[in-house]
């Protein structure tokens, strides 16, 4: 995530996911050339398959692409997390005054013999009460979320009441 915003009253995190978008949209235009070049060539069981391949890259990019941005505002007393995608925009909003930090979820990479996934990580609020509200539903690898969980909890501690 990304800081859009940083002043005492208000901080915006925000997280775009161009690569992946990039990386879904590249597939499903080589996919679909090599459909048009099955239908052309008169090959309609591999247009077919293709053409599947094609639908099922529309499909991720529908499900891995969300726009995520965090709102913590001091005048609203609200904290407001959207998530954009194709399929839709999502709102929650919860108080300010209910928020106690900023953590990192981790979820533990596989061990294998020979190989060992690596550990990915999501930043979330903890709520009072101990609830935790991830601030994305994807966890990815490299040092993201804690540096915007170390981001919260500094603007959270700098503007307690």
């Amino acid at each position: 995530m990304k800081i859009r915003e940083n002043t005492p009253d208000r901080l915006v995190l925000e997280d775009r996911p161009w690569l992946i978008a990039l990386a879904i949209s590249a597939m499903a235009l080589v996919t679909a050339g090599v459909t048009l070049s099955n239908l052309l060539a008169g090959e309609w069981g591999a247009a077919a398959m293709m053409g599947l391949g094609t639908a099922l890259c529309g499909l991720a990019f529908g499900v891995f692409v969300r726009r995520s941005i965090v709102f913590l505002d001091r005048t609203t007393g609200l904290v407001t997390l959207r998530e954009a995608s194709v399929l839709g925009t999502t709102e929650v909003q919860h108080p300010l005054a209910e928020v106690g930090g900023a953590q990192v979820d981790t979820r533990k990479g596989r061990s294998r013999p020979g190989k060992h996934d690596p550990d990915t990580h999501r930043p979330c609020l903890t709520l009072s009460g101990g609830t935790r509200v991830p601030l994305v539903k994807v966890y990815t690898s490299g040092p993201g979320a804690s540096r915007a969980a170390a981001e919260l909890s500094s603007w959270l501690d700098a503007n307690r009441s």
